[in-house]
């Protein structure tokens, strides 16, 4: 006994996806079926990957950048330690 699944793809991919099926000598469904029988079977992962864009500094992030170095240079800094402290208190959290 089978059932139907029923799930919406966009019409290019379903036709490139049978057109390579169907040079592999199997149907779109044969792909489906094993496709679906091996991630069950743990043959199978998904990993999605977060597409990252290059980053491009702008003209004010460049010159905060390098405010920062001549800060850091001239020793004028914090310590993430003394500003998380200084927020716990002004927001009177305990740690």
């Amino acid at each position: 006994m089978t059932t139907q699944v029923i799930f919406k793809i966009s019409p290019e991919l379903k036709k490139k996806a049978q057109k390579k099926a169907a040079q592999d000598g199997v149907t779109f469904s044969d792909v489906l079926q094993s496709a679906t029988r091996s991630y069950v079977e743990g043959e199978f992962e998904l990993s999605f990957r977060p597409k990252i864009k290059e980053f491009k500094p702008t003209k004010r992030d460049l010159a905060e950048l390098k405010k920062a170095r001549e800060d850091f240079k001239k020793g004028d800094y914090r310590l993430w330690s003394d500003v998380k402290r200084e927020l716990d208190r002004k927001h009177k959290i305990k740690s």
